[in-house]
């Protein structure tokens, strides 16, 4: 955890503007999450644009963002010899460009990096402030995954249909149970808000909006990572640095072992087992694990170049449905690596929060259910999902700027300023 002094006058001058921006950006998640989840990426990046100029890096930050960096060169290396990659002479027009997905993700480090690094530095009257939008941003968020869950998306359909965006009866209920990731993935640090603001009796309503998701939406992604998550929040509660330890072997085990893992139950005729039993949408994922495997196998070190994953439409759609797969097929054994680092160095950030268990906890919770549901349902590149994880780091950033320090263990809050992603 860093210490410094109180922040330059200028610094403190900015903070209104910055409050304010952290407020519109965590209105976005329930909103966004119900109206258009692909405009969280939008979101992010115009919020980090605000902030920029207030971006400051912290020692723990600073690990993150190097290991980050790394992983960011690495996919830049990879794109000569990607199938993914533009013709260069070819990019005539916006859409042309947007496909170069190296070059959004230097963008998106800027400014989706700059959110936390900013928002860190606010007062402690505008973090406050934040933290109670975002607190109520997530009751809303749990209300209308409930409304959705009842209806089985019917509200969210009539919805599109009145804006001239209609959605197909059957995939109603795929779209509303997207509200369900921002819930799963914020609830944690909403309800260590709500607690210390005396309205405590909300919080019941986050478990109860995940199990609404699960019977009325068939989501199964954010159910198992909020119970997860859960478990969590509990081990690193309780046993905060053995609670960690074993979060850390267990992030190298999925990252790096994978595909070794996969192997062996496809071999042990677990996969033919799930082809006659599972639920169709699992059986794919199980016929994209197998393909991708054998890719993997035959360019195990390097892989086959950054997004390479969208060069086999007809068997792998857009991404592998695995975050480790995907790694290991696009940046190779490298590359996963890397990204074991890039999960390292946000355990560690974690773990530099001393004194403070329960701040840890969500935290930890926090990545927990984001590793979960990015490990089973969406590509490693996706802009709004990559967007919806800096708002979860920017939403710790400025819970822990306002933490309430009452545990008097715990350094005078005068010499805390900056907080680890």
């Amino acid at each position: 955890m860093s210490t410094t002094g109180p922040a330059p006058a200028s610094d403190s001058a900015a903070t209104p503007w910055r409050t304010a921006v952290a407020c519109l950006l965590f209105v976005g998640v329930p909103f966004l999450g119900y109206t258009g989840h692909q405009g969280y990426a939008a979101l992010a990046a115009l919020a980090g644009l605000a902030v920029l100029p207030f971006a400051r890096l912290d020692r723990s930050q600073a690990v993150v963002f190097a290991a980050l960096g790394a992983l960011l060169l690495w996919g830049l290396a990879t794109m000569p010899w990607s199938p993914a990659t533009p013709d260069l002479h070819a990019l005539h027009r916006y859409k042309d460009w947007e496909r170069i997905v190296g070059l959004k993700l230097v963008l998106q480090l800027i400014t989706f990096g700059a959110l936390p690094l900013a928002l860190s530095r606010l007062s402690q009257a505008g973090a406050r402030r934040a933290s109670r939008v975002l607190a109520w941003s997530l009751v809303a968020t749990g209300l209308l995954l409930l409304e959705e869950s009842l209806t089985r998306g019917r509200v969210l359909e009539g919805l599109h249909r009145l804006l001239g965006h209609p959605v197909r009866s059957d995939l109603a209920p795929i779209r509303a149970s997207i509200l369900g990731n921002g819930l799963a993935l914020l609830a944690w640090p909403a309800a260590l808000v709500l607690w210390w603001e005396r309205r405590a009796g909300w919080i019941a309503l986050f478990p109860l909006a995940i199990v609404a998701d699960k019977l009325g939406l068939d989501a199964d992604a954010q159910p198992l990572a909020f119970l997860l998550a859960a478990v969590v929040f509990g081990a690193v509660y309780l046993w905060r640095r053995a609670a960690l330890v074993v979060a850390a072997w267990a992030i190298w085990i999925y990252w790096l072992g994978t595909p070794a893992i996969l192997g062996l139950l496809e071999r042990a005729g677990v996969f033919a087992w799930g082809a006659q039993h599972l639920p169709p949408s699992y059986v794919a994922r199980l016929q994209i694990w197998s393909f991708a495997g054998r890719l993997i196998r035959r360019k195990p070190l390097f892989g086959w170049g950054l997004d390479s994953a969208r060069s086999w439409p007809g068997i792998i759609p857009l991404h592998t449905h695995d975050a480790a797969m995907q790694v290991w097929l696009e940046l190779g054994g490298l590359g996963a690596g890397l990204m074991a680092l890039v999960w390292t160095a946000l355990i560690w950030a974690i773990g530099r929060t001393r004194g403070e268990r329960l701040f840890c906890a969500a935290a930890a919770a926090t990545l927990a259910a984001y590793t979960l549901i990015g490990a089973i349902s969406f590509g490693v590149w996706q802009e709004w999902w990559l967007a919806l994880g800096a708002i979860c780091a920017a939403g710790l950033a400025v819970l822990w700027r306002w933490w309430p320090r009452r545990d008097p263990a715990e350094r005078a809050p005068s010499i805390v300023v900056v907080q680890p992603l």
